[in-house]
């Protein structure tokens, strides 16, 4: 019987022990494994690799800059208002005129629409007036 409660005992250390050891183990590798971080973005290509330079050494040929005979001086000319070209009218502008037209129209639409209906009410109660002094003057 002592040796089953030794066996027991002894089970339970070692396999505290064990699991401790697990533990570092695991707690060690994952603290020290790199974390490697993902580029974020998208992978844009300018150009094809051949055209790209790098470094290698190309060999090049001068070509020859055909010169004017008589190249005038350059003289420095203030922009003038006639060849300034704007645009005075952009789409956005012309949407934000047609909703405030819109917004327009419909509030005139409301508006007739709420004197007609105080054109109807103020008919009916004269017609309910005129009955009612008809009915007034029966009895």
């Amino acid at each position: 019987m002592k040796q089953k409660s030794l066996n027991k005992v002894l089970s339970a250390i070692i396999t505290i022990i064990v699991m401790i050891l697990l533990f570092l183990l695991l707690w060690f590798v994952y603290i020290t494994a790199p974390v490697t971080e993902e580029e974020e973005g998208i992978e844009v290509a300018f150009g094809v690799i051949e055209q790209a330079g790098g470094f290698e050494a190309r060999e090049t040929q001068a070509v020859p800059v055909p010169q004017e005979a008589s190249a005038p001086a350059a003289q420095a000319q203030a922009p003038s208002q006639d060849e300034l070209m704007t645009q005075e009218d952009e789409e956005s502008l012309q949407i934000a005129r047609q909703r405030e037209e819109e917004r327009k129209r419909e509030q005139e639409l409301a508006e007739a629409e709420r004197q007609a209906q105080l054109q109807r009410d103020a008919q009916s109660r004269a017609k309910a007036e005129a009955r009612a002094k008809a009915q007034a003057e029966r009895e």
